[in-house]
């Protein structure tokens, strides 16, 4: 292994050449928390937390659909009738003074 600068090694392997890896420890043998709490870089923290968020997220929204899902299949009518979007036999309410003859023949 190479030591850089910035607290990085070089090691080449056999397949894909040389990598940058971020040892744990220093090389007076002290801790190094930046890499073991950030990986080595910033921008790999951030991706992780991004990938972390994305997939707590969805497990959210799973669980929120299927819950969705388990209420309208126990009792679909009351569902119908406690959701306006869902609610068809409410019709649409028109002026007392709307007529057909207001609709352009095409």
């Amino acid at each position: 292994m190479e030591y850089n600068d910035d607290g990085s090694y070089l090691k080449k392997d056999e397949w894909f050449g040389y990598r940058v890896i971020y040892p744990v420890k220093n090389r007076d043998g002290t801790t190094n928390w930046f890499n073991i709490l950030t990986g080595g870089s910033w921008g790999k923290l951030i991706v992780t937390c991004l990938i972390v968020f994305l997939i707590l997220f969805s497990v959210y929204a799973y669980k929120k659909d299927v819950k969705t899902c388990y209420e309208v299949i126990e009792n679909p009518c009351d569902y119908c009738q406690l959701n306006p979007v869902v609610n068809y036999g409410r019709g649409i309410e028109l002026p007392e003074n709307w007529d057909y003859s207001l609709i352009e023949e095409g």
